[in-house]
C-alpha cells in the first residue's frame, strides 16, 4: 500500500513515542521474536491501514518479554487516543485492524 504524503513534512507524519529498552538486546533478539510471534507476516485492512495495530501488537510482545517497561502497551493507548481527541480524522477511532497469517 502507498499512501501519498505529498507536502507534509516527517514530523506530520510520524507518530512518535519512545519506549527505552530495560534488557540488553540486539536487533537480532527483536527480529527473531517478532518473528517467533508472526509479527512478520500481516496484512493491512482493506483501506490499507493498521500499522498501530501492528505496532500495539510489537509493543505488548515486547513488554511480555521484559524487554521495554511494564505498562509500555497502556501508555501508547493512551497516547494513541489523545492524538485522536487532538486530530481524530488523522488518528481515527477505533484503531483500524489488518491481520496475522
Amino acid at each position: 500500500v502507498n499512501k501519498s504524503y505529498t507536502g507534509a513534512s516527517a514530523e506530520e507524519i510520524i507518530f512518535r513515542k519512545h519506549f527505552p529498552t530495560m534488557l540488553s538486546v540486539t536487533m537480532e533478539d527483536v527480529a527473531q521474536l517478532l518473528k517467533s510471534n508472526g509479527r512478520n507476516h500481516y496484512v493491512f485492512d482493506e483501506t490499507g491501514s493498521g500499522c498501530r495495530f501492528w505496532c500495539q501488537k510489537v509493543l505488548g510482545d515486547l513488554e511480555e518479554k521484559g524487554i521495554i517497561a511494564p505498562g509500555s502497551v497502556e501508555i501508547f493507548e493512551n497516547a494513541i487516543q489523545k492524538a485522536s481527541n487532538k486530530e481524530p480524522s488523522r488518528y481515527p477511532m477505533p484503531v483500524r485492524k489488518g491481520h496475522f497469517y
